[in-house]
């Protein structure tokens, strides 16, 4: 095997027996055990703390919904269009690719079904980004990242608690 390279440890290092390391999940990932879950809970939980804490001290809400005058409004439209950019080539590339195309379910076909959809994302992405917090800059000024930030974490984990169904 090339140095480097990806191979299974044995389980029996960390006091599993052989049954054990073998049991596999139905998606093909080792099984994880109810403290590993239970442990990913309590973070994602602490992350949504932490933003419904971050977003009341400084009314998050208001500030992103309500005419602020501190806030650069078209900054803030500049990154509403890029996230909504953004939202339609990610439906694009999931959606219709794989549903109505019938593409299968891996990354290396958008190489060549559309290569300039992963550049372009990121892209947007970069630039929604700067326009964000130079929208958020003169309310928050230097906390605009970590606001923001912390705002985006809390956000992602919510789907932790959102149940998946298998297909």
């Amino acid at each position: 095997m090339a140095p480097g390279r990806y191979r299974r440890l044995d389980g029996s290092a960390h006091g599993s027996t052989q049954s054990e390391s073998s049991e596999e999940s139905s998606n093909g990932s080792p099984a994880r055990s109810l403290e590993e879950r239970a442990s990913d809970k309590l973070w994602a939980l602490g992350w949504i703390v932490a933003a419904i804490l971050v977003s009341w001290w400084s009314n998050f809400l208001q500030v992103m919904l309500s005419p602020d005058p501190h806030i650069s409004r078209p900054y803030l439209y500049a990154f509403i269009v890029g996230l909504g950019i953004n939202t339609v080539l990610f439906l694009y590339l999931k959606v219709y690719l794989h549903r109505v195309v019938g593409l299968p379910r891996n990354s290396s076909i958008y190489d060549v079904w559309c290569p300039r959809v992963i550049p372009t994302m990121a892209a947007t992405g970069v630039v929604s980004i700067f326009c964000i917090l130079r929208a958020t800059f003169p309310v928050w000024g230097f906390m605009s990242p970590f606001v923001l930030g912390i705002e985006l974490l809390g956000s992602l984990h919510l789907l932790h608690f959102v149940p998946w169904f298998p297909q």
